[in-house]
């Protein structure tokens, strides 16, 4: 397996964070990131030196897929950059995520269990689309009025991928939802432009 840029900040975060949501400082990351790959990060010319532009570019390229968050200079991961730098991980031992972080799958389990008892998804499968609210949006991707776009792009694909990979465990159950995330982003498109 050939090891993308974000892959290498994805890896390296993760060796930092022990595999946590441990928040980083911005340039801690693109340090050890230049230091682990140095070959790959280095300026044009100048080998000894970061190229902090292609660092911070691959680095802020992680936050709309969902993978990380970035405020005020701190970074941290989400379960999906968690779960997906484990996979790389794993794909580098050749080893299967599945048999390796069930912890991880409980975790989505546990997620997957609250999205039951929403108010608005209860509405959707009862047939009273019709009752759902921008409330119920929010609550379904885990966001607020105050939550920037950039996020709420983030937190719906985070959401649609924890529910992808549920699917292995109930297929009908995971159609349901997407059925109903796609609902809400249709009947909602105002509140992805914040």
């Amino acid at each position: 397996m050939k090891l993308s840029k974000k892959h290498m900040i994805l890896l390296t975060m993760l060796e930092m964070t022990n595999s946590t949501k441990k928040i980083l400082i911005y340039e801690d990351i693109l340090i050890k990131t230049y230091e682990k790959y140095p070959e790959v990060f280095h300026l044009k010319g100048y080998k000894h030196y970061p190229d902090t532009v292609i660092l911070m570019r691959e680095l802020y390229n992680l936050v709309p897929e969902g993978f990380i968050r970035i405020k005020k200079r701190q970074c941290m991961f989400t379960d999906l950059g968690i779960h997906k730098a484990l996979e790389i991980k794993g794909e580098l031992a050749f080893r299967s995520i599945r048999s390796k972080s069930e912890n991880d799958m409980n975790l989505i389990r546990n997620k997957i269990l609250k999205i039951l008892s929403l108010q608005g998804f209860k509405l959707f499968m009862d047939g009273n689309k019709q009752k759902i609210l921008d409330v119920d949006f929010y609550e379904f991707f885990g966001t607020s009025v105050r939550t920037s776009k950039i996020d709420v792009t983030s937190n719906i694909k985070q959401t649609n991928a924890m529910i992808k990979i549920y699917s292995q465990f109930d297929s009908k159950l995971s159609s349901d939802l997407i059925e109903y995330s796609n609902y809400l982003i249709k009947s909602f498109p105002d509140l992805l432009n914040n």
